[in-house]
This record gives structure tokens, C-alpha cells and sequence, in this order.
């Protein structure tokens, strides 16, 4: 009866450490998480560049990682033809991540080739090697280029979102 009461008394510690391990690590995570908001945030507006150097004391000389990510031109299913769309990214992992979203862009039909140079449209043979476009497929030019702070917070990962335009300004996901 003795030994019962022992080992009852040892699982109860044993979880009562178990959790108060998840909490402070919980705690940390969203004081991290805030951090790299923060620093996100000031880094995507380079007035403010000044004010992050005044509150982290970094000397100017201090080196910073960007995640350079540029989204060119889409290849799509041709039912998209005529639909808003858009590609959402983010940096990080599901829960703990910075997004930044492209530049609205319409999808063409494949027998439409926009060229920026010129900011006309031309017509050219689809499937051909100038297109570099599948018969079947339209396509859309977002033309967007977005940066992203190294953070150690952050898992190394980019994911990608094609949305679309809905009623009233809303969005959904075509496609990940």
C-alpha cells in the first residue's frame, strides 16, 4: 500500500514538471514570435531602419540575412483565365510565420503574351520554345519581389499561396 501511494505521488510530480516545462517554453515561444514581428515590421520599412539600429544597440557595421524571393511568371490551369489572382508568402512554419503577398495580376489566356519591356500585349504561338508554356495553360506575371529577415526564431521554409479574388475583396486559395 505503501509502495502505491509512492509511485501515485511521483507520476502527479513528474506531470506537474511536464507541464510547467510546456508553459515556460510556451512563454518563450510567444515572446520570440513577438520579436521577430517586430523586427519584421521595421525591417520592411526602410525609414525605420535608424530606429531598429537606436533599440538593438547593433553597430553598423552588424550583418543581417534577407531571404530574397522573387515570383515571376506563373504557368495555370486555363480555367483561371480572367480570374485576379495573387501568390501569398510565408516565412516559417504553420503558426509562426511573416507573410507578404505579389502584386495583383490577371490571367491571360495562353495565346496572350505580355511584354513588360513595351507594356503591350503580343500574340505568339503557345508551346512554342519562346513561351516556354504548355499548350493548355494561361498564365499570369506577378512581378514581385519580396525580402524576408533571417530570424533564428523562424524555420528556414517559404510557402507559397495562389489566391484569387472573390466577392466584396475576399480571397480564396486556388492552389499551395
Amino acid at each position: 500500500m505503501e509502495m502505491a501511494i509512492c509511485v501515485a505521488s511521483g507520476a502527479l510530480v513528474g506531470a506537474a514538471m511536464v507541464a510547467s516545462q510546456e508553459a515556460t517554453r510556451r512563454r518563450r515561444e510567444a515572446f520570440m514570435r513577438q520579436g521577430d514581428q517586430v523586427l519584421q515590421r521595421l525591417l520592411s520599412n526602410p525609414n525605420q531602419l535608424s530606429e531598429l539600429k537606436r533599440v538593438s544597440r547593433m553597430p553598423d557595421e552588424a550583418l543581417v540575412w534577407f531571404i530574397i524571393v522573387h515570383v515571376g511568371v506563373a504557368s495555370l490551369a486555363t480555367k483561371l483565365v480572367g480570374e485576379r489572382l495573387k501568390v501569398r508568402l510565408k516565412h516559417g512554419g504553420q503558426g509562426w510565420s511573416v507573410a507578404r503577398e505579389t502584386a495583383e495580376s490577371d490571367a491571360l489566356p495562353p495565346a496572350v503574351q505580355a511584354t513588360p519591356a513595351l507594356g503591350t500585349l503580343e500574340t505568339v504561338e503557345v508551346g512554342s520554345s519562346a513561351t516556354g508554356f504548355e499548350k493548355d495553360s494561361s498564365f499570369a506575371d506577378f512581378d514581385t519581389t519580396s525580402l524576408f529577415v533571417w530570424s533564428i526564431g523562424l524555420q528556414p521554409l517559404i510557402r507559397l499561396r495562389l489566391q484569387r479574388r472573390r466577392r466584396h475583396g475576399l480571397w480564396s486559395t486556388v492552389g499551395w
